[in-house]
């Protein structure tokens, strides 16, 4: 059950993040509400995994025959 949690939880991050973005950039302008994702997830997983997780919210935005670059 452990691993199934994990899992989804692994795959449903970047998607996550990617509408907490766009929210935050609805309230405030979208560059404020990346510089504040940013720092804030770098304290919380530190720099490595900060990167990977906005490399894999970037990617997701991505669909076949678009490309919509952020």
């Amino acid at each position: 059950m452990g691993a199934a949690l994990a899992f989804y939880s692994a795959f449903s991050l970047a998607p996550l993040l990617v509408v907490i973005l766009w929210l935050l950039g609805w309230i405030v302008d979208e560059t404020s509400a990346r510089v504040f994702l940013r720092s804030q997830m770098e304290l919380l997983f530190g720099q490595s995994t900060m990167e990977l997780l906005l490399d894999a919210m970037r990617d997701s935005q991505y669909t076949e025959g678009t490309t919509r670059r952020g």
